[in-house]
């Protein structure tokens, strides 16, 4: 790629990573909404935040060492399609436990999504370059914490939950397009023994653990705060 195109392809990224992080966060703002709607407390409704987090747990495993065999596009487009569409869906959910295992699905759809992200930047962006691109997606995140949250809210106060849910859905789904339209795959190499032996140093690796648990613990404070600070508050 040319400069001019990994500048339009990390904005491209950054637009993926963005729609993924509003989906995550969507449910925060309308969760007092969604308990009133099902006649449940606040507490069970934001099982639908783990129900979310929980596949990424096993999926995100799977799938990154299958995307060095088969290729990052077909991962991040799938996971952006199932994402954006059971989001979609869930708008139009009729009970609680079907709001639930559709935000499992779109779970399984955003586990796809950052693992595949990072490994992106790694073969597209030289070396010296990728700290600044890592960080360009980061911020995109960043400012869908920011944004998406009150924007959810909004909407949410001027029509309903569904709709916030829906939108975020459809923004997921133009995301998908515009990757599939513009992402030009680089070619992976990784043969069958490099694929198991990708566990083995992982769990060999002092570093590659603790670099795993505090990502684990920082997630687990995250979800946790975000799910409840608008409930804390009203």
């Amino acid at each position: 790629m040319s400069v001019r195109e990994r500048r339009v392809f990390l904005a491209v990224l950054g637009f993926l990573t963005f729609a993924s992080v509003y989906a995550t966060v969507v449910v925060a703002p309308v969760i007092t909404q969604i308990a009133s709607d099902f006649d449940i407390s606040t507490g069970t409704a934001g099982l639908l935040v783990a129900a979310y987090g929980a596949p990424g747990i096993v999926v995100s495993l799977i799938v990154g060492p299958f995307s060095d065999r088969g290729g990052r596009k077909r991962f991040l487009v799938a996971g952006s399609v199932v994402m954006g569409l059971f989001t979609l869906i869930s708008a139009f959910a009729t009970s609680f436990l079907v709001l639930i295992a559709l935000r499992t699905v779109a779970g399984i759809g955003a586990a796809m999504i950052f693992p595949n992200t990072s490994a992106t930047i790694g073969d597209t962006f030289p070396y010296r370059d990728r700290g600044r691109a890592m960080s360009t997606v980061i911020g995109f995140n960043t400012m869908a914490s920011v944004i998406g949250v009150p924007t959810a809210g909004i909407v949410a106060e001027a029509t309903s939950w569904r709709v916030s849910l829906a939108l975020v859905g459809a923004l997921c789904l133009a995301a998908s397009t515009v990757l599939y339209l513009t992402f030009r795959p680089a070619q992976t190499n990784t043969t069958e023994s490099r694929f198991f032996a990708l566990y083995r140093s992982i769990l060999r690796s002092r570093s590659a653990i603790a670099a795993t648990i505090s990502s684990f613990l920082g997630s687990l404070f995250w979800f946790a705060w975000s799910t409840y600070i608008v409930v804390f508050f009203e």
